[in-house]
């Protein structure tokens, strides 16, 4: 047991997590872990885990990731950047261009899934996109679920598109 007094103990440690020393879960090690919307290439090599993938800019020179899951191209639009880069989220989007009306499954989709949106876009295509907050950075673990679950929600959503 420490030598130090409970209440002085509880002071530094409120003091080290308040100044960023020591991450929620009480693991330092942990701090390292932290992607930021700096962090394109973690997020890149996050995305490679999931087919090919390589970097781009989009119109205004942020970056944006360009990859394939199961087959599917989809896109990672970076937003909120500061001199195209600091980004303070990102979106995943995914569409099928086709000219059949896809109203129904778009309103199908949204009335009964959570986490990603589907739309149609301004060509009359069906869009799925899902948008993640950077602010303040995510674990590797948090992002790569994000990565899992929009895997999952495309594949969904791909497999009622093309039904």
């Amino acid at each position: 047991m420490s030598s130090l007094p409970m209440f002085m103990m509880n002071v530094i440690a409120a003091t080290s997590l308040a100044a960023g020393q020591i991450p929620v879960g009480g693991d330092p090690d942990r701090a390292q872990d932290i992607i930021t919307g700096s962090d394109v290439d973690s997020i890149r090599n996050i995305a490679s885990a999931y087919g090919k993938v390589y970097q781009s800019e989009d119109k205004s020179g942020d970056p944006k990731l360009v990859g394939r899951m199961n087959g599917a191209r989809y896109i990672v639009y970076f937003y909120g950047c500061k001199r195209h880069t600091d980004c303070d989220s990102i979106q995943f989007y995914y569409g099928l261009s086709s000219n059949k009306d896809y109203t129904q499954t778009v309103d199908d989709w949204n009335r009964t899934m959570r986490f990603a949106t589907a739309s149609i876009d301004e060509d009359g295509d069906p869009v799925l996109t899902m948008d993640v907050t950077l602010v303040g950075g995510l674990t590797r673990a948090n992002m790569t679920d994000w990565f899992d679950l929009f895997d999952l929600q495309m594949g969904d959503f791909r497999g009622r598109l093309l039904d």
